[in-house]
């Protein structure tokens, strides 16, 4: 796990976050197929093992995760001095995921990218795969965009994970 700390790579990151927010949003067609799962789940060590499994199915050998919101350079990098953003490695494991997320980025505890946020996207750097989450007040903010290929195998290590197609909200 290594934090982003250049202005170089955080462009990078971001540049495909958005992408990633464009495929999401139907803007940016794509041959991926989306799941649902409750945006929550990123924060947990269940979530960080499906993502090291995306990282070895992809052969990228790494993904970022980035705060989108609370704005990352605006908010993050002025106010509390570090971007939102940082780099799992496919030899890390789901601890290190979640020791990153609960890093205080300065003395105040809440200032954390794994509990203040509203939006944020964990990607391989292609844009291969990626989950896009913006908490909601229900539990299907978050989708994962991934080839159909590995859709079982995602499910059987999340078992979290919804067709996109099949959910339907309740209420």
């Amino acid at each position: 796990m290594e934090w982003v700390t250049s202005e170089e790579k955080m462009d990078a990151v971001l540049n495909t976050a958005y992408t990633c927010v464009g495929v999401d949003s139907g803007r940016i067609r794509t041959g991926l197929t989306p799941l649902v799962f409750d945006e929550l789940g990123v924060e947990t060590a269940a979530f960080a093992k499906l993502i090291l499994l995306l990282i070895g199915l992809s052969g990228e050998g790494e993904a970022s995760y980035v705060v989108l919101r609370p704005d990352p350079v605006h908010y993050y990098s002025k106010v509390l001095g570090r971007y939102p953003s940082f780099t799992l490695a496919a030899e890390d494991t789901p601890e290190i995921y979640l020791e990153a997320l609960g890093e205080k980025l300065n003395a105040n505890e809440i200032d954390n990218v794994g509990s203040f946020w509203s939006e944020c996207v964990i990607s391989s750097p292609s844009g291969a795969w990626f989950a896009h989450a913006v908490r909601t007040s229900g539990d299907s903010g978050g989708h994962l965009w991934i080839p159909e290929g590995w859709a079982q195998q995602a499910s059987g290590c999340y078992r979290w994970l919804v067709p996109f197609r099949s959910y339907a909200p309740v209420g």
